[in-house]
């Protein structure tokens, strides 16, 4: 059972115990022996309603750590995920440099040369700078 399905079904022992009490006021036992089984019925079912709410609080307690253990996993892929992503894009910037340099080369003049040198310079060392403190 579920930490709620446990909650409400404690619940409804309670509401059972109460309309339990109601009738019995509505309706005295005039015997010694009913009353005392009554009362024993009903401390019954209140232990019990008492003991499955203490049994959802355990459940809802261990889903929460469940929830959080979850969720710290998450984060962690998801840190993997971004520095994967950030090699990716240092990458494909390297990659997109080369690449003018290449048709730079095709076509040479000075200026266009220069400036895919000077780009793919930049890329190789926006990749291999390393964060500051703190950053990702």
């Amino acid at each position: 059972m579920t930490a709620q399905e446990l909650k409400d079904l404690a619940a409804l022992l309670q509401l059972l115990a109460k309309a339990l009490v109601e009738f019995r006021t509505a309706h005295p036992l005039t015997n010694d022996e009913e009353r005392r089984d009554f009362n024993t019925a009903l401390g019954n079912i209140q232990k019990t309603a008492e003991a499955m709410m203490n049994q959802a609080l355990d459940h809802a307690t261990s889903d929460i750590g469940t929830s959080v253990a979850a969720l710290q996993d998450a984060t962690k892929e998801a840190a993997a995920a971004v520095k994967k992503a950030e090699t990716l894009t240092k990458a494909l910037a390297i990659a997109g440099a080369a690449f003018s340099l290449g048709a730079a080369l095709l076509h040479p003049t000075p200026g266009t040369v220069i400036g895919a040198l000077d780009n793919l310079g930049q890329a190789i060392q926006k990749a291999s700078a390393t964060p500051a403190a703190g950053a990702k």
